[in-house]
């Protein structure tokens, strides 16, 4: 007969180090993910202003490259980009670095002006092949305050916040 102290019975659960290994990956992902879902509204903000600026530099460097007038087309809650098309009439961009985007659900666009005439959703702001372009701000607006991107002429646009 066989010994009985030698027939190991073995009871389902885990180990310590798999206990270990799932707390590890737990709290990786845990620092990961959770400052993204609490960060503050100005940090969305600003981060916002800095992709709208970088975007609305590279409009006007294609502006200049291309020959084209290129456009930004302001709503409250986002901005597409377009090119003045050979027959005169306006049509969407087809530079990556210039697709439509929808703001963060805590951003909307407050105002903006151009040589400082306000402009109204919806209407275009210009970037000539030929001519500089006049000085504009586009106001950013959060729950708790807001964030400018001005262009002053030559030069990149640039973010200023309060």
């Amino acid at each position: 007969p066989a010994d009985p102290r030698s027939a190991v019975k073995r009871v389902g659960g885990f180990s310590l180090i798999e206990v270990l290994a799932v707390t590890v990956v737990i709290a990786v992902t845990g620092a990961v993910t959770l400052p993204v879902l609490f960060e503050g509204d100005d940090v969305r903000c600003a981060r916002e202003a800095r992709r709208l600026a970088a975007a609305l530099g590279g409009a006007a460097q294609e502006a200049l490259l291309t020959g084209r007038a290129h456009a930004v087309v302001l709503t409250p809650d986002g901005y597409r980009f377009e090119v003045r098309g050979t027959g005169g009439g306006w049509r969407s961009a087809a530079a990556p670095e210039l697709a439509a985007h929808r703001l963060d659900l805590a951003v909307r666009i407050d105002a903006a002006q151009s040589d400082g005439s306000p402009l109204a959703p919806g209407q275009r702001l210009v970037f000539s092949p030929v001519a500089d372009q006049p000085p504009f701000e586009i106001r950013l607006a959060h729950p708790r305050g807001q964030v400018r991107v001005v262009g002053t002429g030559p030069g990149e646009p640039h973010v200023e916040t309060p």
